[in-house]
């Protein structure tokens, strides 16, 4: 959940505090929506679904055509009628992987500078790993040499 609020205003501050105190103590349930459009939008979850939202605005020469069965798919439809979804991408299920694991290696936002000092900082922290599990074992090698563990 995110809350946007002013301090100003007494009422908003208020119903922060009741939807703290409701996920927090699991208070009582928040049940009253706001969606004047001069004040924040404060629609608790679960009050709130496609059929009371209603049938997407400029729609009505698709909605004739449309075969959905419930109201999210007629807004998925009509979304993607609007906006034409791009098929047939050529991301492999690997590539994506790769740049979530690692966002610094997509090329997309490369930057030298960064990149040049983020190679130096990746080679420093591979040589401390490698320091360090030289150590590790250095003292694995005393301790059992000193008979005080058997591997």
């Amino acid at each position: 959940m995110l809350q946007f609020s002013s301090t100003k205003e007494d009422g908003i501050l208020k119903r922060i505090r009741a939807v703290l105190n409701h996920i927090a103590f699991n208070g009582k349930d928040i049940t009253n929506v706001q969606m004047e459009t001069g004040k924040p939008l404060a629609i608790p979850v679960g009050v709130d679904s496609f059929s009371n939202i209603g049938t997407p605005p400029h729609a009505n020469i698709e909605i004739g055509r449309l075969t959905a069965n419930s109201p999210l798919e007629m807004w998925k439809n009509i979304f993607c009628s609007k906006f034409p979804q791009k098929s047939g991408l050529a991301l492999s299920l690997s590539n994506i992987t790769h740049n979530l694991t690692d966002p610094s290696k997509d090329p997309q936002y490369s930057e030298p500078l960064i990149d040049s000092a983020r190679k130096v900082k990746d080679e420093e922290l591979e040589t401390k790993r490698r320091q360090s599990e030289r150590h590790m074992y250095n003292l694995l090698q005393q301790i059992t040499s000193e008979g005080l563990i058997i591997v």
